[in-house]
Protein backbone atom coordinates (compact mmCIF):
# COMPACT_ATOMS: atom_id res chain seq x y z
CA UNK A 1 0.00 0.00 0.00
CA UNK A 2 2.89 2.03 0.17
CA UNK A 3 2.88 3.00 3.65
CA UNK A 4 5.97 3.09 5.37
CA UNK A 5 7.35 0.59 7.50
CA UNK A 6 6.01 1.97 11.18
CA UNK A 7 2.71 2.76 9.80
CA UNK A 8 2.47 -0.57 8.17
CA UNK A 9 3.52 -2.32 11.51
CA UNK A 10 1.35 -0.04 13.38
CA UNK A 11 -1.91 -1.49 11.41
CA UNK A 12 -0.57 -4.48 12.14
CA UNK A 13 -0.64 -4.33 15.99
CA UNK A 14 -3.98 -2.35 16.09
CA UNK A 15 -5.43 -5.29 14.03
CA UNK A 16 -4.21 -7.80 16.52
CA UNK A 17 -4.93 -5.49 19.28
CA UNK A 18 -8.70 -4.80 17.69
CA UNK A 19 -9.54 -9.19 17.09
CA UNK A 20 -7.62 -10.92 19.67
CA UNK A 21 -4.69 -12.08 17.38
CA UNK A 22 -1.15 -13.08 18.97
CA UNK A 23 1.93 -13.37 16.51
CA UNK A 24 3.25 -16.20 16.40
CA UNK A 25 6.22 -17.77 14.72
CA UNK A 26 8.58 -20.61 14.14
CA UNK A 27 5.43 -22.92 16.03
CA UNK A 28 5.86 -20.45 18.83
CA UNK A 29 4.60 -17.06 20.20
CA UNK A 30 7.04 -14.03 18.63
CA UNK A 31 7.83 -10.75 20.47
CA UNK A 32 6.90 -7.85 17.93
CA UNK A 33 7.40 -4.12 18.03
CA UNK A 34 6.71 -0.87 16.11
CA UNK A 35 10.07 -1.23 14.34
CA UNK A 36 10.03 -4.98 13.80
CA UNK A 37 7.67 -7.22 12.84
CA UNK A 38 8.66 -10.22 10.70
CA UNK A 39 7.21 -10.72 7.40
CA UNK A 40 6.94 -14.37 8.17
CA UNK A 41 4.67 -14.21 11.75
CA UNK A 42 1.72 -15.73 11.59
CA UNK A 43 -1.27 -13.88 13.39
CA UNK A 44 -3.68 -16.12 15.78
CA UNK A 45 -6.89 -15.61 17.38
CA UNK A 46 -6.66 -15.99 21.19
CA UNK A 47 -9.87 -16.96 23.03
CA UNK A 48 -9.83 -14.86 26.21
CA UNK A 49 -10.65 -16.24 29.51
CA UNK A 50 -13.55 -14.99 31.55
CA UNK A 51 -12.32 -11.90 34.13
CA UNK A 52 -13.42 -14.06 36.87
CA UNK A 53 -11.07 -16.70 35.40
CA UNK A 54 -8.03 -14.14 34.33
CA UNK A 55 -8.20 -12.89 37.69
CA UNK A 56 -8.03 -16.25 39.42
CA UNK A 57 -5.30 -17.09 36.81
CA UNK A 58 -3.04 -13.85 37.58
CA UNK A 59 -3.41 -14.70 41.10
CA UNK A 60 -1.68 -17.75 40.92
CA UNK A 61 0.83 -17.18 38.60
CA UNK A 62 1.80 -14.55 41.38
CA UNK A 63 1.79 -16.90 44.28
CA UNK A 64 2.27 -20.20 42.84
CA UNK A 65 5.23 -19.49 40.01
CA UNK A 66 5.85 -16.23 40.90
CA UNK A 67 5.16 -14.84 37.60
CA UNK A 68 3.66 -11.09 37.20
CA UNK A 69 0.89 -9.90 34.86
CA UNK A 70 -0.89 -7.13 33.75
CA UNK A 71 -4.23 -7.45 35.02
CA UNK A 72 -5.45 -6.06 31.71
CA UNK A 73 -7.13 -9.09 29.51
CA UNK A 74 -6.06 -9.01 26.13
CA UNK A 75 -4.84 -11.80 23.69
CA UNK A 76 -1.20 -10.61 24.15
CA UNK A 77 -0.93 -10.84 28.06
CA UNK A 78 -2.61 -13.97 28.37
CA UNK A 79 -0.17 -15.53 26.26
CA UNK A 80 2.63 -13.87 27.93
CA UNK A 81 1.06 -15.27 31.19
CA UNK A 82 0.83 -18.63 29.55
CA UNK A 83 4.22 -18.65 27.92
CA UNK A 84 5.76 -17.39 31.70
CA UNK A 85 3.76 -20.11 33.63
CA UNK A 86 4.91 -22.61 31.50
CA UNK A 87 8.63 -21.98 31.75
CA UNK A 88 8.92 -21.63 34.93
CA UNK A 89 6.68 -25.04 35.84
CA UNK A 90 9.12 -26.61 33.16
CA UNK A 91 12.07 -25.56 35.37
CA UNK A 92 10.99 -26.81 38.41
CA UNK A 93 8.52 -29.76 37.53
CA UNK A 94 11.12 -32.66 38.90
CA UNK A 95 12.17 -31.08 41.88
CA UNK A 96 8.76 -30.57 43.28
CA UNK A 97 8.09 -33.96 42.38
CA UNK A 98 11.09 -35.66 44.02
CA UNK A 99 10.80 -33.92 46.95
CA UNK A 100 6.99 -35.15 47.26
CA UNK A 101 8.25 -38.70 46.58
CA UNK A 102 10.85 -38.38 49.54
CA UNK A 103 8.04 -36.63 51.93
CA UNK A 104 5.69 -39.39 51.19
CA UNK A 105 8.18 -42.32 51.35
CA UNK A 106 9.03 -40.43 54.61
CA UNK A 107 5.81 -39.91 56.47
CA UNK A 108 5.18 -43.50 55.37
CA UNK A 109 8.09 -44.53 57.65
CA UNK A 110 6.98 -42.60 60.81
CA UNK A 111 3.88 -44.24 60.66
CA UNK A 112 2.03 -40.74 60.12
CA UNK A 113 -1.03 -40.36 57.82
CA UNK A 114 -0.15 -38.52 54.30
CA UNK A 115 -3.60 -37.15 53.59
CA UNK A 116 -4.00 -35.55 56.95
CA UNK A 117 -0.28 -33.50 56.73
CA UNK A 118 -0.78 -30.53 55.95
CA UNK A 119 3.14 -30.48 53.55
CA UNK A 120 1.98 -33.21 52.38
CA UNK A 121 -0.92 -31.77 50.93
CA UNK A 122 0.82 -28.78 49.79
CA UNK A 123 3.57 -30.83 48.30
CA UNK A 124 1.13 -33.27 46.17
CA UNK A 125 -0.94 -30.01 44.67
CA UNK A 126 2.47 -27.73 43.76
CA UNK A 127 3.88 -31.45 42.17
CA UNK A 128 0.07 -31.54 40.43
CA UNK A 129 -0.55 -27.91 38.95
CA UNK A 130 3.34 -27.25 37.95
CA UNK A 131 3.01 -30.92 35.63
CA UNK A 132 -0.07 -29.91 34.35
CA UNK A 133 0.87 -26.57 33.13
CA UNK A 134 4.20 -27.79 32.10
CA UNK A 135 2.69 -30.44 29.95
CA UNK A 136 -0.31 -28.27 28.69
CA UNK A 137 -0.76 -26.51 25.41
CA UNK A 138 0.32 -22.65 25.48
CA UNK A 139 -3.86 -22.23 24.87
CA UNK A 140 -4.80 -24.71 27.75
CA UNK A 141 -2.16 -23.43 30.59
CA UNK A 142 -4.70 -20.59 31.68
CA UNK A 143 -7.61 -23.05 31.92
CA UNK A 144 -5.44 -25.66 33.74
CA UNK A 145 -3.78 -23.39 35.93
CA UNK A 146 -7.78 -22.02 37.06
CA UNK A 147 -8.83 -25.05 37.28
CA UNK A 148 -5.86 -26.57 39.58
CA UNK A 149 -6.84 -27.97 42.93
CA UNK A 150 -5.80 -25.76 46.09
CA UNK A 151 -5.40 -28.14 49.21
CA UNK A 152 -3.62 -25.72 51.67
CA UNK A 153 -2.87 -22.17 50.37
CA UNK A 154 -1.75 -20.96 46.98
CA UNK A 155 1.45 -19.39 49.32
CA UNK A 156 2.11 -22.69 50.58
CA UNK A 157 2.17 -24.10 47.25
CA UNK A 158 4.80 -21.06 46.47
CA UNK A 159 6.93 -22.18 49.18
CA UNK A 160 6.56 -25.28 48.04
CA UNK A 161 8.00 -24.62 44.48
CA UNK A 162 11.12 -22.60 44.82
CA UNK A 163 12.10 -24.52 48.35
CA UNK A 164 11.48 -28.12 47.29
CA UNK A 165 15.30 -28.74 46.07
CA UNK A 166 16.21 -27.28 49.62
CA UNK A 167 13.88 -29.15 51.64
CA UNK A 168 14.63 -32.82 49.92
CA UNK A 169 18.20 -31.82 50.87
CA UNK A 170 17.00 -31.29 54.50
CA UNK A 171 14.93 -35.03 54.56
CA UNK A 172 18.23 -36.55 52.68
CA UNK A 173 20.12 -35.19 54.83
CA UNK A 174 18.73 -35.57 58.31
CA UNK A 175 19.89 -39.10 60.91
CA UNK A 176 16.64 -40.48 60.66
CA UNK A 177 18.32 -43.46 62.44
CA UNK A 178 18.86 -41.74 65.87
CA UNK A 179 14.87 -40.68 66.11
CA UNK A 180 14.87 -44.70 65.41
CA UNK A 181 17.30 -45.13 68.75
CA UNK A 182 15.62 -42.67 71.20
CA UNK A 183 12.32 -44.76 70.47
CA UNK A 184 13.62 -48.34 71.88
CA UNK A 185 15.53 -46.87 75.10
CA UNK A 186 14.35 -48.00 77.89
CA UNK A 187 11.18 -47.26 79.98
CA UNK A 188 13.02 -44.86 82.20
CA UNK A 189 13.94 -42.68 79.09
CA UNK A 190 10.53 -42.58 77.03
CA UNK A 191 9.45 -39.31 79.32
CA UNK A 192 12.15 -37.76 77.77
CA UNK A 193 12.40 -39.02 74.33
CA UNK A 194 8.21 -38.68 73.57
CA UNK A 195 8.46 -34.86 73.17
CA UNK A 196 11.43 -34.85 70.71
CA UNK A 197 9.63 -37.77 68.80
CA UNK A 198 6.39 -35.54 68.87
CA UNK A 199 8.00 -32.28 68.06
CA UNK A 200 10.10 -33.79 64.87
CA UNK A 201 6.77 -35.28 63.66
CA UNK A 202 5.10 -32.15 63.63
CA UNK A 203 7.70 -30.35 61.67
CA UNK A 204 7.74 -32.87 58.92
CA UNK A 205 3.89 -32.96 58.55
CA UNK A 206 3.18 -28.88 59.38
CA UNK A 207 3.61 -26.61 56.42
CA UNK A 208 6.97 -24.90 55.41
CA UNK A 209 5.01 -21.52 56.29
CA UNK A 210 4.23 -23.02 59.88
CA UNK A 211 6.85 -24.74 61.12
CA UNK A 212 10.36 -24.45 59.45
CA UNK A 213 11.81 -27.94 58.36
CA UNK A 214 15.76 -27.37 58.45
CA UNK A 215 15.89 -25.93 61.58
CA UNK A 216 13.11 -28.37 63.73
CA UNK A 217 14.95 -31.00 62.21
CA UNK A 218 18.45 -29.88 63.42
CA UNK A 219 17.05 -29.18 66.75
CA UNK A 220 15.22 -32.37 67.40
CA UNK A 221 18.36 -34.55 66.44
CA UNK A 222 20.32 -32.29 68.93
CA UNK A 223 18.12 -33.52 71.62
CA UNK A 224 18.34 -36.68 70.81
CA UNK A 225 21.90 -36.83 70.44
CA UNK A 226 22.03 -35.56 74.23
CA UNK A 227 19.20 -37.96 75.36
CA UNK A 228 21.41 -40.88 73.64
CA UNK A 229 24.25 -39.59 75.55
CA UNK A 230 22.81 -39.29 78.72
CA UNK A 231 21.48 -43.02 78.59
CA UNK A 232 24.67 -44.41 77.87
CA UNK A 233 26.06 -42.35 81.02
CA UNK A 234 23.82 -44.30 83.21
CA UNK A 235 24.45 -47.47 82.38
CA UNK A 236 26.98 -48.87 84.86
CA UNK A 237 30.02 -51.58 83.68
CA UNK A 238 29.04 -54.91 84.66
CA UNK A 239 31.83 -55.98 87.03
CA UNK A 240 32.38 -59.88 87.76
CA UNK A 241 32.30 -61.04 91.23
CA UNK A 242 35.06 -62.92 92.33
CA UNK A 243 34.81 -65.92 94.33
CA UNK A 244 36.59 -64.43 98.06
CA UNK A 245 39.79 -65.60 98.69
CA UNK A 246 41.21 -67.79 101.44
CA UNK A 247 44.14 -66.16 103.51
CA UNK A 248 46.91 -67.87 104.92
CA UNK A 249 48.94 -66.53 107.57
CA UNK A 250 52.85 -67.27 107.06
CA UNK A 251 55.47 -67.17 109.58
CA UNK A 252 57.23 -63.73 109.61
CA UNK A 253 60.43 -63.92 107.56
CA UNK A 254 63.91 -63.30 109.31
CA UNK A 255 65.87 -61.23 107.51
CA UNK A 256 70.08 -62.08 108.24
CA UNK A 257 71.49 -58.33 108.79
CA UNK A 258 73.70 -57.71 106.44
CA UNK A 259 77.94 -58.52 106.18
CA UNK A 260 80.14 -55.87 106.57
CA UNK A 261 82.98 -56.52 104.61
CA UNK A 262 86.40 -55.38 105.42
CA UNK A 263 88.77 -53.44 102.93
CA UNK A 264 92.13 -55.01 102.19
CA UNK A 265 93.70 -52.84 99.68
CA UNK A 266 92.47 -49.49 97.25
CA UNK A 267 94.13 -46.91 95.28
CA UNK A 268 93.54 -44.58 92.87
CA UNK A 269 95.66 -43.73 89.61
CA UNK A 270 94.79 -40.91 86.72
CA UNK A 271 95.82 -39.98 83.31
CA UNK A 272 96.62 -43.99 82.07
CA UNK A 273 96.44 -45.18 78.35
CA UNK A 274 94.57 -47.97 77.57
CA UNK A 275 97.34 -50.00 77.51
CA UNK A 276 98.10 -49.50 80.93
CA UNK A 277 94.56 -49.81 81.76
CA UNK A 278 94.64 -53.11 80.77
CA UNK A 279 97.82 -54.18 82.41
CA UNK A 280 96.09 -52.91 85.34
CA UNK A 281 93.44 -55.26 85.53
CA UNK A 282 95.25 -58.08 84.71
CA UNK A 283 96.95 -57.67 87.46
CA UNK A 284 94.21 -56.84 89.94
CA UNK A 285 92.74 -60.62 88.71
CA UNK A 286 95.92 -62.02 89.52
CA UNK A 287 95.58 -60.30 92.82
CA UNK A 288 92.48 -61.38 94.17
CA UNK A 289 92.16 -63.89 96.32
CA UNK A 290 89.45 -66.93 97.26
CA UNK A 291 86.26 -65.10 99.09
CA UNK A 292 87.45 -61.22 97.48
CA UNK A 293 85.72 -59.04 94.95
CA UNK A 294 86.51 -56.04 93.42
CA UNK A 295 84.85 -53.16 92.69
CA UNK A 296 85.40 -50.22 90.25
CA UNK A 297 84.67 -46.90 89.90
CA UNK A 298 85.59 -45.97 86.32
CA UNK A 299 85.72 -42.50 84.13
CA UNK A 300 87.45 -41.95 80.80
CA UNK A 301 88.51 -39.02 78.29
CA UNK A 302 88.64 -39.41 74.90
CA UNK A 303 90.67 -36.58 72.98
CA UNK A 304 91.50 -36.19 69.60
Amino acid sequence: MGLPKEAQNLVILTFASQTNRTFFRHGGPWEVSLANIPDDCELREQSLPTPNDWDSAVERALEIFHVTSSSMRSASTVIALASAVKTTASQHKSDVANYRKALVERLGKLGLDVDSCDRAATAGATAAVTQATSDAAESDVIKTLVDASVKTSLSAMGQCLTGSSQLLGVLDATNWEIFDAIAKLGSEHQSSAAPILASMKQAIASDQHAVALGPALTEAQSQALRLITKAAAAVKPNVTQTPPQTTTTLPPVTTPPPVKKKMVKQDTKSDMDLAATQSLLDELKSDVKSGQSIRLNVSWIIEE
